[in-house]
């Protein structure tokens, strides 16, 4: 049993991580899509992000 419950938690574990890893993903596609749509953005012409003051 001890080795089914082992192989129970490594499953677990991994799809914690590959949850993580698509979460992670998601917000960085964000950021970026954020970025390109903020027109105070330096690579839109402006003089400084969002958060520069």
């Amino acid at each position: 049993m001890l080795i089914v419950d082992d192989d129970i938690r490594t499953v677990f574990a991994l799809a914690t991580v590959l949850e993580a890893h698509k979460l992670t993903q998601q917000l960085l596609a964000n950021i970026r899509r954020w970025l390109e749509e903020d027109p105070h953005h330096p690579e839109q012409g402006g003089a400084g992000g969002r958060f520069t003051g």
